[in-house]
């Protein structure tokens, strides 16, 4: 969804509400991409989020990640020679948009919360041997 480009030339604009991932994954897909994709994504904060800045000459973008306010951060991927006057209008959009009261959006909730515990930062498999 978010490595095809709009027809509008628009950035897509997402929100995620809820993020067990890692952030080496978005970085590790921009360092490797040979197209160039526009998106403004808002993700709630995590203790663990550290700012970045990153450039890959290849699609003449750049992608950051930026705190913004109390509780959320910003994931941009953009052009590195953006116009800054219709990027800087487009990230106030998605900031400021009503997320709750959209007609076109598409929400996914998987309520996985309680799976895993801890599974994601683990780069093996299970503590325990499974039993036959």
């Amino acid at each position: 969804m978010v490595a095809h480009p709009r027809g509008d030339g628009r950035p897509k604009m997402l929100y995620c509400g809820h993020y067990s991932g890692e952030m080496e994954g978005f970085k590790r897909s921009f360092r490797d991409a040979s197209e160039p994709v526009n998106f403004i994504i808002i993700i709630w904060n995590d203790e663990d989020f550290v700012p970045f800045k990153l450039t890959n000459n290849w699609t003449g973008e750049r992608l950051t990640f930026r705190h913004f306010n109390e509780d959320k951060w910003l994931l941009l991927r953009c052009p590195i020679g953006r116009e800054e006057d219709k990027w800087a209008k487009w990230e106030n959009e998605t900031i400021e948009l009503d997320w709750d009261n959209q007609w076109n959006w598409i929400s996914i909730d998987f309520k996985d919360s309680d799976i895993g515990g801890g599974m994601v930062e683990a780069n093996e498999g299970p503590s325990e041997e499974p039993t036959d």
